[in-house]
């Protein structure tokens, strides 16, 4: 049997279901294949608009699948990826609505929207995407409530005839219903269902689209191209009254080797768990929770500096917070700060590892700290030489510092004199070390903004800072930034109050709406995202409940089951009751019914008017108390009058009067 030919309204459906799903897929895959997928979403839709274009033939289509499927092959290196299998199933949508004829061509596709929509949650659980994947069904179910329609309404052109509205109307209800059924089934999975710690279908960790933020390199340029960044790090609660805003230094990767321009970890020694056994905490500490944004990066971000790690975490020896796998979801974790730790510690080995430096590069700033050095050996007084050098001279705090050369420390201090925190730290550190001083680079965020609409910090890529940590005998290590010598604003007031113009001066409304989404967002990831096995728990202790085990859940899921299968039973029963009964028509049957039984052809067709007309004829002697009940009728019914419940029973009553005098009174021998 030959398929069923796919309508033009059909194309229209499918493409719309292929569209909606595809689109959010458009801004990450690489951009041929976003060529790809366009040009096949067209060239179909256009084959209902245009005469005479061809359609690819059977050879052509099978050319593109295979090439299609090696080209992803060899971008991503696998075709089980996340990446690599998001992209085949969305070309795979694509081709597949290229070639549709039919109407089970349309469903087919319909049905693959379902599953690449399903898949972005795979890429990310933000509340905007999750709240676009939820728009996508309805409209993909829209569209498969529409090809699913009778044939005379699937042809219908939206909005052609008067009934269109509330065929649209009926649709939409029709597909929204389903939907809600869904919901309580939903919740009791999100809550009751044993949740794991890792995904049950894992994917390579190479397969993970790379985020933009820090790195574990600093070159000139790579911090302060961040700022144009606004997107959250992370969201961090105090517990009790928080630092002040310049003292919040957010401490990342540890920078150790530097080759003349740019510095890099050491994986060695920033991989070396700390030694904190028998130091005491300082009077003064600082707790607070951070619900951190995926960055796939193993590093956490803490107060300078880490007293405490979270599970499956653990504190280098250069103070890192790092964990094995790299951070790809919401990641919330309490934490505890202690300011005053990296002045207890002392590390020969450190200091010795921190003196580094090519010999053969920037030799004029090498000069320069060696003519410190001989004026004033100790370090405290090299370090505040430097501060003092940085904070007098002609130096500038700028996003778009000059382009330097092959030496750029020494192109910094003697040539171009501005730049962003990069450009400071790196100086600084080169200078402490060419003056003997053991220096290092640290890098992180600093500052963060309080949202004035609730209890949280935000910190976003646009505060991401870099610093210098010198290393003085009988004090340890010491965090100096330089770039509060230059701009202090940068660190007392944030990243925005140092640049002029800032991105909000102009616009406060914009910095309103950011603030009440971020808000939204926090809901967010604390009520969804960051929904774990101890939540979970904490959940049902109030209850009695210690452990959610097997038999537990199972429960839940047929309560669920049980209820969901109630409501569905009950939305049919709605939509499928008996109308109303209207008491006038049931008072008019029960007369015609009467009249039927004197064999008098009294059909549902004949109103009040032709049943008077038919009593006159067909009645030796005239039924008064008939035709007074079927005038009340015609007055309670068609006289603008509004019958009362008062009014409805003396119908009633007529009506019993009048049944007994038809039932007692002869007819006309001719009838």
């Amino acid at each position: 049997m030959k398929p069923a030919a796919l309508s033009r309204l059909g194309v229209m459906f499918a493409g719309l279901a292929s569209i909606v799903a595809i689109l959010p897929n458009l801004l990450w895959m690489p951009a041929w294949v976003s060529v790809v997928v366009l040009l096949a979403l067209a060239w179909r839709l256009l084959l209902e608009g245009a005469n005479g274009l061809p359609k690819p033939p059977a050879w052509v289509r099978m050319l593109i699948t295979v090439g299609v499927v090696v080209y992803v092959f060899f971008e991503f290196r696998t075709l089980l990826g996340r990446q690599a299998g998001i992209t085949l199933l969305t070309l795979m949508l694509a081709l597949k609505f290229l070639e549709s004829s039919s109407r089970r061509d349309a469903l087919l596709v319909v049905t693959l929207s379902y599953f690449v929509t399903a898949c972005q949650g795979l890429i990310s659980q933000s509340l905007g995407l999750t709240a676009y994947m939820v728009l996508a069904v309805v409209v993909i179910t829209l569209c498969l409530r529409v090809l699913n329609a009778p044939a005379q309404r699937s042809d219908m052109r939206l909005g052609a005839t008067a009934n269109a509205g509330s065929s649209l109307r009926r649709i939409l209800l029709a597909l929204l219903i389903p939907l809600l059924h869904a919901l309580p089934l939903a919740l009791i999975f999100f809550l009751f269902v044993p949740r794991l710690g890792t995904p049950v279908f894992g994917v390579p960790e190479d397969a993970i689209e790379a985020r933009t933020g820090l790195s574990d390199e600093m070159a000139p340029g790579s911090v302060s191209k961040l700022y144009i960044d606004d997107s959250p790090v992370m969201r961090v609660r105090f517990e009790g009254t928080p630092p002040a805003q310049s003292d919040m230094y957010w401490r990342g990767p540890v920078l150790w080797n530097f080759d003349g321009s740019k510095w890099t970890a050491s994986f060695g020694y920033s991989r070396m768990p700390a030694k904190l056994d028998g130091l005491t905490r300082a009077a003064t500490t600082f707790s607070y929770e951070v619900t951190l944004e995926p960055t796939d990066r193993n590093w956490l971000f803490a107060l300078d500096v880490a007293t405490t790690a979270p599970e499956g975490a653990a504190i280098t020896q250069d103070f890192q917070l790092v964990q094995r796998k790299p951070v790809t979801a919401l990641k919330r974790y309490r934490q505890s700060s202690d300011a005053t730790l990296l002045s207890r510690i002392e590390d020969s080995r450190a200091s010795v590892m921190a003196l580094t430096q090519p010999a053969d590069r920037n030799p004029r700033t090498q000069e320069l700290a060696q003519s410190w050095r001989a004026e004033n050996p100790d370090a405290q007084a090299l370090v505040d030489r430097a501060m003092r050098h940085f904070r007098e001279e002609a130096f500038f705090y700028t996003l778009e510092p000059q382009t330097l050369g092959g030496n750029p420390v020494d192109d910094f201090l003697f040539s171009t004199r501005e730049g962003y925190c990069e450009h400071y730290a790196s100086a600084f550190t080169s200078l402490m070390r060419a003056a003997g001083v053991p220096a290092r680079v640290v890098t992180g965020y600093q500052g963060g903004y309080k949202n004035p609409g609730g209890d949280f910090w935000v910190v976003r890529q646009s505060d991401a800072h870099a610093w210098s940590e010198v290393f003085i005998s009988g004090r340890g290590w010491v965090r100096v930034d330089p770039t509060a010598a230059v701009s202090p604003d940068r660190i007392n007031r944030g990243t925005d109050a140092a640049l002029r113009p800032n991105r909000y001066e102009n616009f406060p409304w914009l910095r309103d709406l950011r603030d009440r989404l971020d808000r939204i967002s926090d809901v967010w990831n604390r009520s969804v995202l960051t929904f774990n096995d101890a939540r979970q728990r904490a959940l049902l202790e109030p209850f009695g409940i210690a452990e959610m085990d097997w038999r537990f859940s199972a429960s839940a899921l047929t309560i669920g089951l049980l209820g969901t299968a109630l409501l569905v039973l009950l939305t049919l029963w709605w939509f499928h009751r008996p109308a109303p009964i209207d008491p006038l028509a049931a008072e008019l049957r029960r007369f015609r019914t009467a009249l039927k039984q004197r064999g008098l052809a009294a059909g549902p067709e004949l109103g009040p008017s032709e049943l008077i007309e038919l009593l006159s004829g067909h009645f030796q002697e005239t039924p008064s108390a008939a035709l007074a009940f079927l005038r009340g009728v015609n007055l309670a019914r068609y006289a603008n009058q509004r019958a009362d419940p008062s009014q409805t029973g003396l119908i009633r009553r007529m009506n019993t009067r009048a049944l007994r005098q038809i039932r007692r009174l002869p007819l006309k021998l001719s009838a």
